[in-house]
This record gives C-alpha cells, structure tokens and sequence, in this order.
C-alpha cells in the first residue's frame, strides 16, 4: 500500500492501564516517525525523524535528545480506571547537512498560544485483528481502523493540531566522549518561532470511517 500521507510516516503503540497488557483499558496512540517538513525560508525540504525508543524499526532506545512528561487520561465516568502517556516536552533534532543541533520546545499547557488544533471524539473501534503487542505502521493500521466496528458508547476526546509554532535555539553537537551534555547556547535569532501546518486528512479520515 502507498503511504497515505507522502510527507510523514508513522507507527501506532498501545498505552494499557498500569502498563499491564493484560488490561482491558487502553489508548492506541500515533507517533510520527519522519516528517518532511517545508522551511518557509527558501523553501527547504527538511526530513525531521523522531527516535521514540518504542522497539520500532531500528529505534531502541533510550533516548537522550528528548525530555517527556506524563499526560493522565482519566475515564470521566470511572475515576479508577486512567492510562498515563507520555507527552514531548523538549526534543533535540540534529542536522544531518551541517551537524547543527536544535532544541525544540513545545507549550503543551491548555492556554497555548501558538498552537491551533481540531477537537474530534475517537470512538472505540474494533482493530482486534492486529497484534499491538508491538507497534503497527499507520499504513497497516488506517484501513483496520476505517472497517472495524465502532462502540459509540466509548470515547474520548483528542486535540489534532492544525498549525504549531515551534520556538528553537541552536545547541552545541553532543560529544560522546564529554563528561556531560553542555547546556543549550542562547537562541542564534532570540525568539525566532517556526510555524508549522500538519496535514492531518488521513487521522481524520480513520477517526470518521470516511
């Protein structure tokens, strides 16, 4: 199958309740891999891949270039039952032309300001016939996702960005053999802001079974 968004390839991993796999409670979650992103600038293709450390691909982990925090969801209707995932804070994304490294930041707080999004209600849907034991590429999941029968009685709520803007600082390349990563340099254009448009057809599409 062609990939269903030619400027970003993706995974889906599964989020249990406690990390027990065993658990009847959980979040299927899409993690983008690569991302071809258009630098409004000379119009630059720059090929963005993120290590996600998920055992996915040739990605292992750990991870050292990107500092997470956890989000908790928490069923509205049963406060016991929770599925904690973990949210990008900060990443470093080294250029692969000139070594230069970039810290990205993200403002993931509910009054972010450089961040327009869509709300949409995901509904349970039936994907039993993947095995996510381990993670699965969106172009093997999308079309289990459209077909599967959908359980409207269960759902979420999931924000889908539509526009972001990204603020960075140049960083020093991390040396191997240093006793410690040297902290971030000031930013080389002080508040310089990227501003990036996802394009999010296909998760729509899924989410909708259009």
């Amino acid at each position: 199958m062609p990939l269903l968004n030619q400027v970003r390839k993706a995974h889906v991993i599964r989020f249990y309740e406690n990390n027990d796999p065993t658990s009847d409670v959980w979040i299927d979650v899409l993690r983008i891999d690569n991302a071809d992103l258009d630098f409004r600038i000379g119009g630059q293709d720059i090929t963005h891949i993120i290590k996600w450390a998920d055992g996915w691909k040739d990605d292992n982990g750990p991870n050292t270039q990107r500092t997470t925090s956890t989000l908790t969801v928490t069923n509205p209707a049963d406060d016991t039952q929770s599925v904690d995932i973990d949210i990008i804070k900060k990443m470093k994304i080294t250029s692969s032309v000139n070594g230069q490294a970039t810290n990205y930041v993200f403002k993931n707080g509910a009054t972010n300001d450089l961040r327009k999004a869509d709300v949409v209600t995901v509904f349970h849907t039936d994907v039993s016939s993947l095995d996510m034991s381990k993670p699965v590429d969106w172009d093997v999941y999308y079309p289990v996702l459209i077909a599967g029968q959908q359980d409207t009685s269960q759902s979420l709520q999931a924000e889908i960005p539509t526009h972001f803007k990204l603020l960075w600082a140049a960083v020093p390349t991390f040396d191997a053999s240093m006793a410690a990563e040297p902290p971030p340099s000031p930013p080389t254009v002080n508040g310089q802001l990227s501003d990036y448009v996802p394009k999010n057809e296909d998760v729509v599409n899924a989410i909708e079974q259009t």
